[in-house]
């Protein structure tokens, strides 16, 4: 089959964070969609070890598996804070990944304020890509 006739898709794009948020005066209220957060609990959240589990349900982890629902053959490239690559409450999400993913490719651009500066008195991460525009790591 030549390449031309191959369908694929991309999904590209920088999700809101709004974790917190259930207030329509909130800067960036949480929207219910019950269908999502079904697939986000038989998904990530059954297979996390984590106590906490509440995260899993902020904006740009439905966006992940908003998209992941999405995509047979493709690319999904998103823009999100770094919490995820490394912290326990989201083992479920990375193991999830593993298992629906053929490659992953993570660019951590670093940046998280908390870790700017190491209890040694070092330099930690640096500042984030986006300057003085977040807090987290991206």
């Amino acid at each position: 089959m030549r390449q031309t006739d191959l369908q694929f898709d991309f999904i590209i794009g920088n999700p809101p964070y709004s974790a917190k948020q259930s207030s329509v005066n909130d800067d960036a209220a949480n929207v219910k969609y019950p269908n999502l957060y079904n697939k986000i609990e038989k998904t990530y959240v059954n297979s996390s070890t984590a106590n906490n589990k509440n995260i899993l349900y902020d904006s740009y982890i439905r966006a992940f598996r908003w998209a992941s629902d999405r995509l047979d053959n493709g690319v999904i490239g998103f823009v999100t804070g770094a919490g995820w690559i490394d912290r326990s409450f989201a083992d479920g999400l990375r193991k999830n990944f593993y298992e629906e993913f053929s490659s992953i490719y993570i660019v951590n651009l670093r940046g998280d304020i908390r870790k700017n500066i190491l209890s040694s008195g070092e330099a930690g991460e640096g500042e984030n890509v986006f300057g003085q525009g977040s807090m987290t790591g991206i």
